[in-house]
């Protein structure tokens, strides 16, 4: 396919949507056409249902991807539909779909379809190493970065810089932004599965922001809940429990202390966050052994 009719197509997803749909089921296409299809038909905004032929594709590649985008697309009314495809031949993209339609329920706030909390967190024991967490509003560029992605890799998230803000740690910068409406009935809000925020990475030089992690919570009780830190494939690098604290006026603070998943190579860590009255407080991130050098702890 000559790229100049691939983008002519792509600029205008939605008129040209049974010609993109052609290029994913057509198995001479190459791989990487066939992707771009997928993602110009998450941008077209149309129904994310329009996805299924790549849901259900044979080929891998495709099938994660487009998982992925349906995830930050489905309406609440789709989710039934999603959850009910046959199960892909591939486990691999069988975990995804099985994410992605977890994902679905959290963005809406829909039960039945809690993650499992992780069995082994690493706790960094007493005297461990400390690495000083430094939190700043969102500044304006972040806010233009984070305005460009599409819809599908901020998951519905509407950002606001009242709740993003950027946090600095081991020598890695990350955006972390939440859910806004967080911050006005947290109990509330949290008395269901959700999708709080999401942690982006920014490019220093031309300020391109990418997704990299989903924040999601479920309740275990009045005022408790579980939260996990997931990659976009669904794996999830840090959870904790959480609480929602204090009774002043209209304004209880939900807290929790993220830790390490517990696998190979893994560095025990300890983060407490708190939202309180709007403000998003950190303090110093805990770990034992050895910190990777240039990463974030929490990436």
């Amino acid at each position: 396919m000559r790229p100049a009719f691939l983008g002519e197509l792509l600029a205008d997803p939605a008129e040209w949507s049974p010609a993109l749909l052609r290029l994913i089921g057509d198995p001479g296409t190459s791989p990487a056409v066939r992707r771009a299809a997928v993602t110009g038909l998450g941008r077209s905004g149309l129904s994310a249902l329009v996805l299924q032929p790549a849901l259900l594709s044979d080929e891998e590649a495709l099938a994660l991807h487009a998982w992925k985008i349906v995830a930050g697309l489905a309406d609440a009314a789709e989710l039934g539909v999603l959850a009910a495809l046959p199960p892909h031949r591939s486990s691999s993209v069988a975990a995804q779909a099985r994410f992605g339609v977890a994902t679905v329920a959290h963005r809406h706030g829909l039960p039945g379809y809690e993650l499992m909390p992780p069995q082994h967190l690493l706790a960094a024991a007493d005297g461990c190493a400390t690495a000083p967490i430094a939190l700043a509003p969102a500044s304006a560029a972040d806010a233009v970065a984070l305005a460009r992605l599409d819809r599908a890799d901020l998951h519905g998230l509407r950002p606001s810089t009242r709740a993003t803000w950027r946090l600095d740690c081991a020598g890695r910068s990350l955006l972390l932004a939440l859910d806004p409406a967080l911050s006005g009935d947290p109990r509330r809000h949290l008395s269901v599965p959700r999708l709080l925020g999401v942690v982006a990475t920014t490019d220093a030089v031309n300020r391109h922001a990418a997704v990299e992690l989903l924040v999601l919570a479920d309740p275990t009780g009045p005022a408790n809940f579980d939260v996990a830190v997931c990659r976009r494939d669904g794996r999830v690098v840090c959870a904790g429990h959480g609480t929602v604290c204090g009774e002043r006026a209209g304004a209880p603070a939900p807290h929790v202390t993220l830790r390490r998943v517990a696998r190979a190579g893994a560095t025990p860590l300890e983060l407490p966050l708190t939202l309180d009255d709007g403000r998003l407080a950190a303090t110093a991130a805990a770990w034992a052994g050895r910190r990777p050098a240039r990463r974030s702890l929490l990436l």
